[in-house]
């Protein structure tokens, strides 16, 4: 899953650049100088139960986006949450969270790495029909404060994430976290 941050005055632009791209939106959060904003009031999350998941990229749900935007404060800043369809690699969403399985993470990472995007981080899941748990063990944060200098785009990244793929137990899911930075 990407994510984009913005200004309100830049996001008409970026969700108009978003929709011509055909691009599957989630949802977008009200983020702050302290960062995300808690309460539910200040998030915009798509419905868990949409059936088909070409409702993320149609016209309804973009206008729903843009009048969740224009209800905002005028000096609000925006994360939003989106991803490009692509349909040769097969997931599961669990909530708004695009989630591979252990084949399809690795098709996944290789997307990433092919089309130069920013990979912040994998999570390691364990899912269920009644829970989805997080595991520690199964999960890397490349963002973190003491990994600033990281090149992002670099092989030992990849790297780094395809051991811990390969390494995840066949019944676990992964998420992945990443940014295109020529989204702006």
């Amino acid at each position: 899953m990407k994510r984009s941050k913005c200004l309100k005055k830049e996001s008409s632009n970026l969700l108009q650049q978003l929709e011509k791209l055909d691009v599957e939106i989630y949802g977008l959060d009200i983020i702050s100088d302290e960062g995300l904003m808690t309460d539910n009031q200040q998030s915009f999350l798509i419905n868990k139960d949409v059936e088909t998941p070409y409702y993320y990229r149609s016209k309804e749900n973009y206008q729903k986006i843009r009048e969740f935007i224009f209800n905002t404060p005028s000096d609000s800043s925006f994360l939003f949450f989106y991803d490009y369809p692509n349909d040769d690699i097969k997931y599961l969403v669990s909530g708004v969270t695009k989630c591979y399985d252990h084949q399809n993470s690795i098709k996944m990472l290789d997307y990433i790495r092919s089309k130069k995007f920013k990979l912040l981080g994998i999570d390691g899941l364990y899912i269920t029909a009644e829970y989805t748990q997080p595991s520690t063990e199964y999960s890397v944060d490349f963002s973190s404060s003491e990994k600033q200098t990281i090149d992002y785009a670099s092989e030992d990244i990849y790297v780094q994430a395809r051991l811990l793929l390969e390494k995840m137990p066949l019944e676990m899911y992964a998420e992945f976290v990443y940014e295109d930075l020529d989204i702006r």
